[in-house]
């Protein structure tokens, strides 16, 4: 199925149909790992459970510069370690 991209505010926007959706088990609030591979944009959902709390607290970190990771694997375990300090 072809989606075509939208910009609002400068953020790029594509709509990911509903039973795409439903069939990886997302949900409004999920979130997905964002990769290329230099053909193709791939989605990745990533099934951690942080608290609201920590995720405001990863939010924050997000806007931060610094490290980056190969891989969400590699991210999740690093914010982990950041978790319990």
């Amino acid at each position: 199925m072809a989606e075509r991209i939208f910009e609002k505010n400068k953020i790029k926007l594509v709509q990911i149909p509903e039973k795409t959706i439903k069939h990886v088990g997302l949900r409004p609030g999920s979130y997905v790992e964002v990769s290329d591979d230099g053909y193709h944009i791939i989605l990745t959902p990533i099934e951690e459970n942080f608290t609201d709390e920590e995720w405001k607290k990863i939010l924050l970190l997000k806007k931060e510069k610094g490290r980056t990771f190969r891989s969400g694997k590699a991210m999740l375990k690093h914010l982990r370690g950041l978790m319990k300090k």
